[in-house]
């Protein structure tokens, strides 16, 4: 609970565009993978979860990569 309430500044401080910037690369890396983007994604998001790193950033990148497909898919 402590790490938590020392990252909210953190968060704060950093502009929106710098996380807008963030996430508009990582859809980019997506888009590069291709095909194999879902799977990649699970392999990494579930290896990563397993030794500690925080599953709630992948439910961000995974939305923001999702989003991005589902849009195109739609226009």
């Amino acid at each position: 609970m402590l790490a938590l309430a020392g990252a909210v500044p953190l968060l704060l401080a950093a502009p929106l565009d710098v996380w807008l910037a963030y996430l508009r690369g990582a859809r980019a890396g997506f888009e590069d993978i291709g095909l194999w983007a879902p799977f990649v994604f699970i392999v990494v998001s579930a290896l990563l979860t397993a030794i500690g790193f925080p599953r709630l950033i992948f439910c961000v990148l995974g939305g923001a990569a999702v989003r991005c497909g589902l849009g195109r898919a739609v226009e």
